[in-house]
């Protein structure tokens, strides 16, 4: 299975958490740790009425940097105990995006193999040497970013 169809699948049995695509740069390189990462917030979520998704998805100073929205359902009381049942699998699922962005920060963003961190042109990328010597690749973001659209896309 391509990159782009292994992205738009993992979209596709996690629709809620990627309800706005076009803030979600998901890149070649990123998406076993970010499989992961959504197994186990979907996992943490089973039977629990929370409302999860990302805000954000990025590449900054050459690692990956995740924003999310968690919280209780719109109908739901804010009850003291829900919130510090909120605010435990809120500590969790940080550790989770924590994990998630680390494994991310020593992978190429274009290939996955182990990488460094290294200036590429005016920023920073995390590139296989490779990668990062290519004169094709001037534009990483570009060539690694994998298309994804939610449901209510066309």
């Amino acid at each position: 299975m391509s990159n782009d169809h292994k992205a738009q699948a993992l979209v596709d049995r996690c629709p809620y958490m990627f309800e706005q695509p076009q803030m979600l740069n998901l890149y070649a390189g990123w998406l076993d740790p970010l499989e992961t990462l959504c197994a186990c917030i979907h996992a943490r979520l089973h039977g629990s009425a929370m409302s999860f998704q990302f805000l954000q998805i990025k590449e900054k100073f050459g690692t990956c940097r995740i924003y999310f929205h968690l919280g209780l359902p719109r109908s739901e009381p804010e009850a003291e105990a829900r919130l510090r049942e909120l605010a435990i699998l809120r500590e969790a699922v940080e550790s989770d995006i924590e994990t998630a962005q680390t494994a991310c920060g020593s992978r190429c963003m274009v290939c996955g193999r182990d990488s460094t961190t290294r200036v590429h042109g005016a920023a920073l990328a995390t590139l296989f040497e490779r990668h990062g010597l290519s004169e094709r690749l001037r534009d990483p973001w570009s060539l690694a970013k994998l298309p994804i659209t939610n449901g209510a896309q066309p």
